[in-house]
């Protein structure tokens, strides 16, 4: 997995090893079994892991079944971009084993294809679609959980919405845009002051006006998930997705040479960011656990940047979009995210949808 200034691709395997993978297993049943968990996910994620090969999977699955502490506690997802279609004999592995299976869909045709392309150069979407329709109309459809997308403000939010609703699966999170950060500022890529910014800012617009039209539509079979978790803390909840609250990230990710890093969101701004001294074959996951970067993810309030505390939204935001807090200096989490302005705009203004429709008054809110 790479991003932007990462180039950690460059020295990876090109693909986990089937000895990087039983390391990695036994690694997390002594973890679970020292921690007395009761769940662990896990999410094979790419790349593309679908290339994987298919007596790969056969074994991974073949150690959880046989192993009492993985086999009573781990859950498997598997994130795709669903261009080749999987072989029947894997999906049908993904079914017995409950793989939830997420798909990674940039926007509608124009916008995946400027950006997800063929080896032959050619785009993407048009497999990817059919291939999606064809797993939700046979008896693969218990395995699609959601789409994942990325805002693009390049496109019209009544246009993006549009394409949701035509959607075979009309169950999307967008996510923030990973891309900024301190060395990438929104507002300088759009040649403005950040003052200017502060007052207008663009990717908050955009998804206030996607929200206006996911609200006034009104139909619940339309779910996108950063709204309905928007909703459901401002009403009490406490279940969210990573870029909401920011009380803590207990994720770590395995390279495909069996590397320990941290999440993704280290990834931006300076390549190296994401690295750790930390191996499976080496080290214990509890090691983790004295290592300080981790011990500031599972404990991320301790790290709210101090003008964020007087802020009407810092229950919803803890700071900020953890991406944004990073930069070429390497990830600084007592700063606000570079993000703060769009988040501020979105939740004011989700506030100030809900609260006429519930009768609440907004000092009430989250």
């Amino acid at each position: 997995m790479f991003n932007l200034e990462d180039e950690s691709y460059k020295y990876n395997d090109r693909n986990m090893s089937e000895w990087t993978i039983f390391q990695l297993l036994d690694r997390l049943a002594e973890y679970i079994d020292k921690q007395a968990l009761s769940h662990f996910d896990i999410t094979l994620h790419g790349g593309e892991p679908t290339l994987w090969p298919v007596k790969r999977f056969e074994s991974v699955f073949s150690v959880i079944s046989n192993n009492d502490i993985l086999r009573k506690t781990v859950t498997l997802g598997v994130q795709t971009n669903l261009y080749k279609m999987p072989s029947d004999s894997l999906l049908d592995m993904f079914l017995e084993n409950n793989v939830a299976v997420s798909l990674s869909l940039d926007g509608p045709k124009s916008v995946n294809d400027a950006y997800r392309i063929t080896s032959s150069g050619k785009g993407s979407y048009q497999s990817i679609h059919q291939n999606l329709q064809t797993l939700l109309n046979g008896k693969y459809q218990p395995l699609v959980k959601g789409i994942l997308s990325v805002a693009q403000t390049s496109l019209k939010p009544e246009n993006y919405f549009q394409w949701v609703k035509s959607l075979p699966l009309k169950s999307v999170d967008v996510l923030f845009p990973i891309h900024y950060h301190y060395g990438h500022k929104p507002w300088d890529e759009e040649g403005r002051t950040e003052a200017a910014y502060a007052e207008d800012p663009t990717i908050g617009k955009w998804y206030a006006e996607l929200f206006d039209c996911w609200w006034f539509n009104d139909d619940p079979n339309i779910k996108i998930r950063l709204f309905n978790h928007v909703i459901a803390l401002i009403l009490g909840g406490k279940q969210h997705v990573d870029a909401l609250v920011n009380d803590t990230l207990n994720m770590f990710v395995v390279s495909s040479s069996g590397d320990i890093e941290y999440p993704d969101y280290y990834r931006v701004g300076s390549n190296g960011n994401a690295k750790t001294q930390y191996n499976v074959f080496e080290h214990t996951l509890s090691e983790l656990h004295f290592d300080s970067g981790f011990r500031n993810l599972s404990s991320l309030r301790k790290s709210i940047p101090d003008e964020c505390h007087a802020c009407e939204h810092h229950d919803l935001c803890g700071g900020g979009f953890l991406a944004g807090r990073n930069g070429p200096d390497g990830m600084v989490l007592n700063r606000r995210s570079v993000l703060c302005y769009d988040e501020m705009f979105l939740f004011h203004h989700i506030k100030q949808r809900i609260f006429p429709a519930l009768e609440m008054d907004p000092a009430h809110g989250a």
